[in-house]
């Protein structure tokens, strides 16, 4: 659905199925999340205008709603309170991916696998 390390100008909400949020360090997946319908992904690129921080994959059959950058713009111009929640999702997603990877990069070093 998205690659780690690509511009994005969507975020996405899950209506149906699971997906997963994963990043590549060291020529491994990391898993960072499993999400379900309810959830959604994406905003980190479409909000900072940053390459996306994950891949996401179907592991399911997935039915996707699309908000393109400028339709969110325009529902947080009409909805102001919509920006604060998007951006303490941001700040727990990425200290999310940021404490997974550190998680890993512990073990690495502990298995003296430098």
């Amino acid at each position: 659905i998205m690659k780690e390390g690509h511009p994005g100008d969507d975020m996405y909400f899950i209506q149906k199925g699971q997906v997963k949020a994963s990043v590549m360090r060291d020529g491994k997946e990391i898993l960072i999340a499993t999400l379900a319908a309810g959830d959604f992904f994406g905003e980190y690129a479409t909000i900072t205008g940053k390459n996306r921080i994950a891949t996401v994959e179907a592991l399911t059959d997935v039915n996707l709603a699309r908000l393109h950058r400028e339709t969110v713009k325009k529902i947080v111009t009409v909805h102001p309170e919509i920006k604060d929640v998007l951006r303490k999702y941001i700040k727990e997603r990425v200290q999310m991916v940021l404490s997974t990877i550190a998680q890993y990069k512990h073990r690495k070093d502990e298995s003296g696998m430098i």
